[in-house]
């Protein structure tokens, strides 16, 4: 057979192999055609394909609403997880295709996905969230395709540079007529950029009626711009107290007149530079629906603005202030305010029920509320899309300089007066310095209802001490004499050592004083009803057992003595789970109020 005929062959077998091998494709088509269609009918069939469209619209926009349970994604943005619903099935993915709530929250994956969700989200007010920060151009651009719909957006939250802020104003330079949120935060990508961000007048065109809710940080405005008024949530942040931008008093008291709805104050180095200027027209601001007030600026800024404050008496406040060298006193300022809203008789107003006090060299930090409000923000750090109830004081006040016991001393004092402490049922204590024993007897006197209290480590001395005055001596003494803290039935201590010996009487050390008062207290038919040791020093089983006998209910001890040698033994082999004492007792044993976050997790919060 000659090469051509052989080359004819071959193509004639090839064109009738593919041939062939169409037809199998086109039947495999056919069939594949028709389990999809059976497959849709057999959907169809089912009671949740038999839901209305409009009931499973509501339920795909909830889904849509929910944020999946765990950390972010780290290797740049994906899709977003409600997205699996266009997959369920033909039914679902028309509806999901065609309701413009799923699509409105826009999405930077790419430019064709963002170009897909403002197309597919119709006419439905947009909600834009874009960080620009360290990212690419052509991200910048990705999100002008969502800017340029700025007359349908409704919230809008940017963060980026000031240069990435000032090339998009020309995009938002038109009206923005359902605006109700805006956030907008200028980041510093390098030392020798410009942090400060100065919104041009041109902002929207002046126009945004619906706008309630406005954030800016690192941002300069025009303290007359129309943006300023008719708001529930002004919140404005700088990242130096140096920063420009501050108002005058006169400004910002016109501003606030200007919001008597407002909700929520926050100001962070933006709080009127002259806080004790009275020129102006408007003397006192009334704000009846301020919950929740936070100040961070110097003192001085702080008790100016807010004492020109009418405000409600059970607002929450969050003051952090930090004084200047030769300035400490302006912290009395701070407590002078506080104490309005804290000391006058409201009706049926909530009293503080938790307190917790840190002290550092130079700080000291109150956190004052219900046993729900200073329990909640330790959750709040394990699960960040959890909302944190704000508790209804927290000061946090500073003062330069090392240790200053007597200054300390003093400041505590001041905020035992200016506080209403006599509901409070939970005390906690962390110092990084001595606690005199005086200013137990002396700031926490009032505190007659308290129930549980937790302190660590030499702490626990100068309390202990402090219960020794009040143990009398003799029995009949001891029949009638005053009982600190007669509500008392919880202690926690955490690092203290119970070999130390009482400045007054160096006999006595600081476990014997605190077994001697335990059973005063039981003599009194007060007793405590639970007692914590962890980390403790000098403790053994033997004293652990001396404490049982003279409480009601349980001593836990973690089992661990941290003045054990090397030869008497691994502080593993310390480690009890069970025992007639309760000591190192395994979390099975430990009976504990399982609404008691903070026994749960822990100090600090």
């Amino acid at each position: 057979m000659s090469a051509h005929k052989v080359n004819e062959h071959i193509k004639r077998e090839i064109k009738a192999q593919k041939h062939e091998l169409h037809e199998l494709d086109r039947q495999i088509n056919e069939r594949i055609k028709e389990l999809s269609k059976l497959r849709s009918q057999r959907n169809g069939i089912t009671p949740i394909s038999k839901l209305p469209p409009e009931v499973l619209t509501q339920i795909f926009s909830i889904c849509s609403q929910m944020e999946p349970f765990g950390p972010p994604y780290p290797y740049g943005p994906t899709t977003p997880p409600w997205i699996k619903i266009t997959h369920v099935c033909r039914h679902w993915r028309e509806i999901a295709l065609n309701c413009s709530s799923l699509w409105h929250v826009i999405e930077f994956i790419s430019p064709r996905w963002t170009a897909e969700m403002l197309k597919r989200s119709k006419n439905a007010p947009l909600v834009v969230k874009a960080d620009l920060t360290y990212r690419a151009p052509s991200f910048g651009m990705t999100v002008k395709q969502a800017l340029d719909h700025v007359h349908r957006i409704k919230d809008l939250d940017l963060t980026a540079p000031q240069q990435t802020l000032a090339m998009l104003s020309d995009t938002l330079a038109r009206p923005a007529p359902f605006l109700e949120s805006l956030r907008l935060s200028s980041q510093r990508v390098s030392a020798y950029m410009d942090t400060v961000y100065r919104i041009p007048d041109s902002l929207f065109k002046a126009t945004a009626p619906r706008l309630r809710c406005l954030e800016l940080v690192n941002c300069e405005i025009d303290w007359n711009s129309v943006f300023l008024t008719n708001l529930t949530h002004l919140h404005i942040e700088k990242s130096h107290a140096s920063d420009p931008g501050r108002p005058t008093m006169a400004q910002f008291l016109k501003v606030l007149s200007s919001t008597p709805d407002l909700q929520s104050l926050r100001l962070k180095h933006a709080a009127p530079y002259d806080p004790y200027d009275f020129t102006g027209d408007i003397d006192h601001v009334d704000l009846p629906l301020l919950s929740k007030a936070l100040v961070n600026d110097r003192p001085e800024y702080t008790a100016g603005v807010l004492s020109r404050l009418n405000m409600p008496h059970d607002v929450k406040l969050k003051l952090d202030c930090k004084a200047t060298s030769g300035k400490e006193n302006t912290l009395e300022q701070v407590l002078a305010v506080v104490g309005k809203y804290r000391l006058r008789e409201v009706e049926e107003r909530t009293h503080l029920e938790s307190l917790r006090i840190m002290i550092e060299y130079g700080s000291l930090q109150v956190i004052g509320g219900s046993m729900q409000e200073t329990c909640i923000p330790t959750l709040a750090a394990l699960y960040p899309h959890m909302t944190a109830a704000v508790p209804q004081v927290d000061l946090i006040l500073t003062w330069p300089g090392g240790p200053a016991n007597e200054r300390t001393r003093s400041i505590l004092s001041l905020v035992s007066a200016s506080l209403d402490l006599h509901e409070v049922q939970s005390l906690h204590v962390y110092s990084s310095e001595p606690m005199p024993v005086e200013s137990w007897s002396a700031t926490f006197a009032k505190l007659t209802k308290l129930r549980s209290l937790k302190i660590n480590g030499y702490r626990c001395s100068t309390l202990i001490e402090c219960f020794a005055r009040s143990t009398p001596v003799s029995r009949p003494q001891r029949e009638t004499a005053t009982i600190i803290f007669p509500e008392l039935r919880t202690i926690s201590m955490n690092d203290a050592d119970f070999s130390e010996r009482l400045p007054e009487n160096m006999e006595v050390d600081v476990f014997s004083a605190f077994r001697d008062w335990l059973e005063f207290r039981m003599l009194r038919e007060v007793p405590v009803d639970n007692i914590t040791l962890a980390n403790c020093t000098h403790i053994s089983e033997a004293k652990v057992a001396e404490l049982q006998q003279r409480i009601a209910g349980m001593v836990l001890w973690d089992g661990v003595d941290r003045q054990l040698s090397d030869d008497e033994g691994s502080l593993d082999d310390w480690h009890y789970t069970g025992g007639t004492y309760g000591f190192g007792v395994s979390d099975d044993d430990v009976d504990f109020d399982v609404n008691d976050v903070e026994a749960i997790f822990g100090f600090p919060f």
